[in-house]
């Protein structure tokens, strides 16, 4: 059995992050929540405790503004959901690090100025991540038809070699495309990334819901 990947756009305030924790949490067993929001003033310090507190103790929460492929590779053998919250914003993070340029193409590998490049990498190197977490399996030892992972036995593994329970991850993300073309290149820029990033993750992942007024529609 596959592990899923679940991604969930939609509009700011739409009721995205509470869908994709309200499936997570339906989920048995340790469950992860990676933010890419960072505390930058003291009402996103608020905003980022009182998450925390909504979250409750049966969450472990990954603080990561950018290296997020990293904690993805490094957390996803050791829980059976995992909400990542949110790809704009990383995207955001990453495009203010980076020298402000758009993409020519809509297409991984194409342009060469240095800040589109490491866009583009580190976009593609996520990807990677999410393809290598949706083809692993797992079964306990005892069958032995797939790759064991060093915690399958002792938290998925039944006492007859049964497939484990399938991992879950749930990517919640921003429809930035509905509204006017922004007036300045930062915003163009990060719109256009933002289309590229969603229409990757969209194609990768197993389910695709689009929210809008907190009412989830499977589009995929």
């Amino acid at each position: 059995m596959s592990n899923k990947i679940i991604f969930i756009i939609g509009g700011a305030r739409s009721g995205k992050s509470s869908f994709a924790l309200a499936e997570a949490s339906r989920i048995k067993g340790q469950k992860a929540y990676i933010a890419t929001a960072e505390a930058l003033d003291d009402e996103m310090k608020e905003r980022i405790e009182k998450h925390k507190k909504d979250r409750g103790s049966d969450w472990n929460t990954y603080e990561e503004p950018v290296n997020i492929s990293s904690v993805l590779s490094e957390i996803k053998e050791k829980y059976s959901a995992v909400v990542l919250d949110c790809l704009t914003l990383w995207l955001s993070n990453i495009l203010t690090r980076a020298p402000r340029k758009a993409p020519e193409k809509l297409r991984i590998g194409t342009g060469s100025q240095r800040g589109k490049q490491d866009t583009k990498k580190s976009i593609q190197e996520f990807i990677e991540e999410l393809e290598a977490f949706k083809k692993s399996s797992i079964v306990n030892p005892v069958k032995g038809h797939a790759r064991k992972a060093p915690w399958a036995t002792s938290l998925y593994g039944g006492p007859n070699g049964t497939l484990r329970p399938q991992s879950s991850i749930f990517i919640v993300s921003n429809e930035v495309g509905l509204g006017i073309v922004p007036d300045n290149e930062l915003a163009r820029s990060f719109r256009d990334w933002a289309g590229l990033l969603n229409q990757k993750v969209a194609e990768t992942a197993d389910e695709v819901y689009l929210v809008t007024a907190g009412i989830p529609l499977k589009i995929k």
